[in-house]
């Protein structure tokens, strides 16, 4: 398997991508295919295979699939409603995070299934096995203890009490001072 690192381009629905290491060797990638408004965000499947998901001129949102690295891309799925995010949860297996609830692929991202009613979840972290936490739009914080089936709420229900930093969602708690009190990292959940 060959490491590769993908960047979104802006204002053209193309990445840039290196196989090397030192960062020496760049190419681009063959156009996404369809009226692509913008590349939202690319995620890495299993092997050579890639996800990356965008919205389109029209107003919806697509999910392509890559199995070369990125170089080529197929459209393999087209929403009518919002894609939040999409994450791997293990090789191959992917969660997509929609205004619709949340999907599920379980071969790299050619077919997705709908798993959960679950809407709005915009970040969703993997913080151990079976187990994720999720920030919903409004700011409420959610568990899951089944890889994205089922949810519940942690009680905390305001976009001030939670921070998604790049290690896992921050929790903290405003005491009646508003001062900030930091419960712990996603971990900690």
């Amino acid at each position: 398997m060959r490491a590769v690192t993908l960047v979104k381009l802006p204002n053209t629905p193309k990445f840039l991508g290196c196989f090397d290491n030192n960062y020496d060797s760049w190419w681009y990638s063959n156009p996404l295919p369809g009226s692509v408004d913008e590349i939202v965000d690319s995620t890495w499947a299993y092997g050579q295979y890639h996800i990356c998901f965008a919205k389109m001129l029209d107003n919806t949102y697509s999910i392509f699939q890559s199995k070369d690295y990125g170089v080529n891309w197929i459209q393999v799925l087209n929403f009518s409603y919002t894609i939040y995010t999409i994450i791997r949860i293990d090789y191959g297996r992917l969660l997509c995070s929609t205004s619709n609830g949340i999907y599920e692929s379980t071969n790299a991202g050619t077919t997705w299934s709908k798993i959960s009613n679950q809407t709005g979840l915009v970040t969703i972290k993997e913080i151990g096995s079976d187990i994720l936490v999720a920030i919903s739009s409004t700011g409420a914080v959610y568990k899951s203890t089944n890889r994205g089936v089922s949810w519940s709420s942690s009680g905390v229900t305001s976009r001030k009490d939670c921070i998604d930093g790049q290690n896992g969602i921050v929790l903290v708690r405003h005491d009646n001072r508003g001062d900030r009190r930091y419960l712990g990292i996603s971990q900690d959940y």
